[in-house]
């Protein structure tokens, strides 16, 4: 049996549905989108840069791929072509997700 939207209880989009929903999965991409803007300005410095600056870009990256992984799991999870809006910097998240992919990325985004 299909609930309203079309997902049987107890199937790995269902599992991965509530995953994608729980508030811990929210504050831990929550604290990740926070950890990325830190790493993103610590880029601009020249100093740190010169210094750290494949280890700050090699996070940059592997935050991508994150966000990239939560975006393409909640697309499928919502078999739909639309940013989700609710719960805690949800937009902020998307459009950073959405607008933060190469080529975007070397655009708008600091490389």
């Amino acid at each position: 049996m299909q609930n309203v939207e079309g997902i049987t209880p107890d199937t790995p989009t269902a599992s991965l549905r509530q995953l994608l929903e729980s508030k811990r999965f929210e504050w831990t991409i929550t604290a990740l989108i926070i950890f990325n803007a830190i790493i993103m300005g610590m880029e601009t410095n020249k100093t740190l840069q010169a210094e750290i600056g494949p280890l700050l870009h090699a996070l940059d990256q592997a935050l991508l791929i994150t966000f990239t992984f939560e975006l393409a799991a909640r697309l499928f999870v919502h078999r739909k072509l639309s940013l989700p809006t609710r719960g805690p910097y949800s937009i902020a998240r998307s459009s950073s997700s959405l607008g933060c992919q190469p080529p975007a990325a070397y655009r708008y985004c600091a490389h």
